[in-house]
Protein backbone atom coordinates (compact mmCIF):
# COMPACT_ATOMS: atom_id res chain seq x y z
CA UNK A 1 0.00 0.00 0.00
CA UNK A 2 1.45 3.42 -1.07
CA UNK A 3 0.97 6.33 2.02
CA UNK A 4 -1.33 7.97 0.11
CA UNK A 5 -3.52 4.66 0.79
CA UNK A 6 -2.36 4.21 4.34
CA UNK A 7 -3.64 7.70 5.63
CA UNK A 8 -6.70 7.48 3.74
CA UNK A 9 -7.53 4.17 5.54
CA UNK A 10 -6.72 5.76 8.89
CA UNK A 11 -8.54 8.51 8.38
CA UNK A 12 -11.29 6.87 7.59
CA UNK A 13 -11.10 4.99 10.63
CA UNK A 14 -10.49 7.68 13.04
CA UNK A 15 -13.69 9.16 11.47
CA UNK A 16 -15.29 6.22 11.90
CA UNK A 17 -14.53 6.24 15.41
CA UNK A 18 -15.31 9.32 16.17
CA UNK A 19 -18.85 8.62 15.03
CA UNK A 20 -19.40 5.52 17.30
CA UNK A 21 -18.04 7.68 19.86
CA UNK A 22 -20.19 10.83 19.46
CA UNK A 23 -23.23 8.38 18.88
CA UNK A 24 -22.32 6.42 22.08
CA UNK A 25 -22.64 9.64 23.76
CA UNK A 26 -25.79 10.59 22.23
CA UNK A 27 -27.57 7.43 23.26
CA UNK A 28 -26.37 7.87 26.49
CA UNK A 29 -27.41 11.38 27.30
CA UNK A 30 -30.86 10.89 26.03
CA UNK A 31 -30.78 7.60 28.64
CA UNK A 32 -29.99 9.97 31.31
CA UNK A 33 -32.40 12.78 29.97
CA UNK A 34 -35.06 10.60 29.71
CA UNK A 35 -34.53 9.59 32.90
CA UNK A 36 -34.56 12.63 34.70
CA UNK A 37 -37.38 14.99 32.81
CA UNK A 38 -40.67 13.47 33.15
CA UNK A 39 -41.99 13.07 29.60
CA UNK A 40 -45.76 12.17 30.33
CA UNK A 41 -46.31 11.24 26.52
CA UNK A 42 -42.83 9.71 25.62
CA UNK A 43 -42.65 6.01 25.00
CA UNK A 44 -41.31 4.29 28.15
CA UNK A 45 -37.75 3.67 25.90
CA UNK A 46 -38.59 6.41 23.93
CA UNK A 47 -38.77 5.15 20.72
CA UNK A 48 -40.30 7.73 19.48
CA UNK A 49 -37.01 9.82 19.22
CA UNK A 50 -36.19 9.15 15.59
CA UNK A 51 -32.60 10.36 16.24
CA UNK A 52 -31.88 8.09 19.19
CA UNK A 53 -33.42 5.19 17.06
CA UNK A 54 -31.19 5.86 15.04
CA UNK A 55 -28.17 6.25 16.77
CA UNK A 56 -29.13 2.71 18.55
CA UNK A 57 -29.18 0.98 14.94
CA UNK A 58 -26.10 2.22 13.90
CA UNK A 59 -24.53 1.17 17.16
CA UNK A 60 -26.31 -2.37 17.34
CA UNK A 61 -25.05 -3.11 13.81
CA UNK A 62 -21.71 -2.02 14.71
CA UNK A 63 -21.98 -4.49 17.51
CA UNK A 64 -22.31 -7.72 15.15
Amino acid sequence: MCAAQVATAHGADRLATSIKASLTRHVGRHDRVSTRVDRPNAAPNSANDAAYVFARRILEADAK
